[in-house]
C-alpha cells in the first residue's frame, strides 16, 4: 500500500525518512504544494534522487507527498499521484479502492476514482469535500483508504485522518 503524508508549512520531512518511504514504495513519487494562486503538482519521480532534488526548494512550503506502491494500473507517470482535480486543487490517496469498474486496466484505481467520481462531483458542487456530509461520503466511498486534498490555499482535508497519525506537524497514513 502507498503511503500518503500532508505536511504543514515550515515543518519539516527529513531526507533519511523519506528515502526509507521511497524505497518501500517505489513505483513513483511525487507531491503537490500550494502556489501563486494555484497547485503546483511535481510527480513521476523513479529515482529517489531526483525526487529529493525537486522537493527540497519547497520545505517550508504547506504539501501533499505521495509514494506509490502499485496495485493497479501501469506503473508510470500518469498513475503517479498527487492527481489534478482543478487548478485550485489536488488529491493524493493511500489505499485500494474497491468497488469502481476499472474497465482501462492501464489507469490505477486511484486514478480511475478521480477521473470518474471526484472531478464530477467537484465540478457540481466545488464544496463538497469541504462539507461533513462530503467527507461522510468520500469516507463511504473508500472504506479504510485515505485521502488527502490541498488547495491553492493551502487547506487541507484528510479523509479517514484518525487511520493516520502525526508527528510534528506531519500527518502520515501508515
Amino acid at each position: 500500500m502507498c503511503l500518503a503524508i500532508f505536511k504543514e508549512a515550515n515543518k519539516k520531512v527529513y531526507k533519511q525518512q523519506m528515502q526509507n518511504a521511497f524505497d518501500n514504495n517505489d513505483d513513483g513519487a511525487g507531491f503537490a504544494y500550494p502556489s501563486k494562486g494555484k497547485v503546483i503538482i511535481e510527480k513521476g519521480f523513479f529515482r529517489f534522487e531526483d525526487f529529493w532534488k525537486a522537493l527540497k526548494p519547497h520545505m517550508d512550503k504547506p504539501m501533499a507527498i505521495h509514494f506509490r506502491w502499485s496495485t493497479h494500473g501501469l506503473v508510470d507517470e500518469t498513475n503517479c499521484h498527487p492527481f489534478r482535480i482543478t487548478d485550485d486543487l489536488a488529491m493524493i490517496h493511500n489505499g485500494v479502492i474497491s468497488g469502481i469498474d476499472i474497465s482501462d486496466k492501464d489507469k490505477s484505481d486511484t486514478r480511475t476514482f478521480v477521473d470518474d467520481y471526484v472531478k464530477p462531483i467537484n465540478k457540481g458542487n466545488p464544496m463538497f469535500i469541504y462539507s461533513e456530509y462530503g467527507k461522510r461520503t468520500l469516507k463511504a466511498c473508500i472504506g479504510s483508504s485515505k485521502l488527502v486534498f490541498i488547495n491553492k490555499k493551502a487547506n487541507r482535508v484528510i479523509v479517514n485522518e484518525k487511520a493516520g497519525h502525526w508527528t510534528d506537524g506531519v500527518w502520515y497514513s501508515n
